[in-house]
């Protein structure tokens, strides 16, 4: 039914997401997302992996694999605009036969590192916001930071 990229796809991510969340393949975009003005433009859209909550049934996250040329980038950039608007996290891989259970299991991490909220500053109280680190030694990693920073340096380290 599903070629052997799909395939093994699947598995890995069945390994990773270990039966805390349902996988739904092929999904309709117009089957879990309402939006009146846009039902025609949704229509026969397709995400490839639609991941839900196991027990609530709602979307967790929207994940792609983007071949190359103009065709995958455009329903690409349309897809990112779709999962955009109604806030739900859209995840791509490329394209690929050898995507490993390490690199599903990073992204899914950094997605659920998102979703979840450390609680509240450890200095001041107040709420903690995701920032990634731009320079530096910890370039590219993600930590929590007090929502009033500079006035408090408040940081959680991921």
């Amino acid at each position: 039914m599903f070629d052997e990229v799909y395939c093994n796809f699947y598995e890995n991510l069945e390994l990773v997401l270990q039966g805390k969340y349902r996988i739904f393949t092929e999904v309709q975009l117009d089957s879990f997302i309402r939006v009146e003005e846009h039902d025609l433009l949704l229509r026969g859209k397709r995400i490839q992996f639609l991941i839900c909550e196991r027990d609530e049934m709602t979307a967790f996250c929207g994940i792609q694999l983007k071949g190359a040329g103009a065709s995958f980038s455009q329903y690409s950039d349309f897809l990112k605009d779709v999962f955009q608007s109604v806030g739900i996290p859209l995840i791509e891989f490329p394209l690929v036969n050898n995507i490993s259970q390490a690199e599903i299991r990073e992204s899914v991490d950094n997605l659920l590192l998102r979703t979840a909220s450390p609680g509240n500053c450890p200095k001041c109280g107040h709420q903690m916001q995701m920032r990634t680190a731009v320079k530096g030694r910890n370039e590219g990693k993600c930590f929590w930071v007090c929502m009033n920073f500079p006035s408090c340096k408040g940081v959680i380290r991921i």
